[in-house]
């Protein structure tokens, strides 16, 4: 009997200025969870758009700093663009002063870096060596 009242009543609804009516209860619930969820998945647009740190942008660097004298054996006169931010990462190439590169992002002391002309290098450098006016 309780079925049949759901099933056969018309029910109304108020929303903003507009009266909408639902033939169920079940009608009702359903046009409630859709609402909701395009309230939120409007919300997530939102947030995800505002959300982007300041620093996403183009960021150059330029090397600076490295004593003249370059000796491989012992690390000085070069800047070594690494495979990841860690000293113990596999040299991929060298920089010298004066290089540019492009800044990507930054995880505690290093860069993730590009070269931004040839020969193409990817990788991480040290950040105490690279003079940028990012803010990263």
């Amino acid at each position: 009997m309780e079925d049949r009242r759901i099933r056969s009543a018309c029910v109304q609804l108020n929303i903003g200025n507009s009266k909408h009516r639902f033939k169920s209860a079940m009608e009702i619930t359903m046009r409630k969870i859709v609402l909701t969820l395009a309230a939120s998945a409007s919300t997530l647009v939102m947030a995800a758009s505002f959300s982007a740190p300041a620093y996403a942008q183009y960021c150059q660097g330029t090397v600076h700093g490295l004593t003249g004298q370059y000796n491989q054996a012992t690390g000085s006169g070069f800047l070594a663009v690494r495979a990841g931010p860690r000293a113990a990462a596999t040299q991929r190439g060298e920089l010298f002063n004066g290089d540019t590169v492009e800044i990507f992002t930054r995880r505690g002391n290093w860069y993730q870096i590009a070269t931004t002309n040839a020969p193409m290098l990817e990788g991480w450098v040290n950040a105490r060596w690279l003079y940028n006016e990012c803010q990263y």
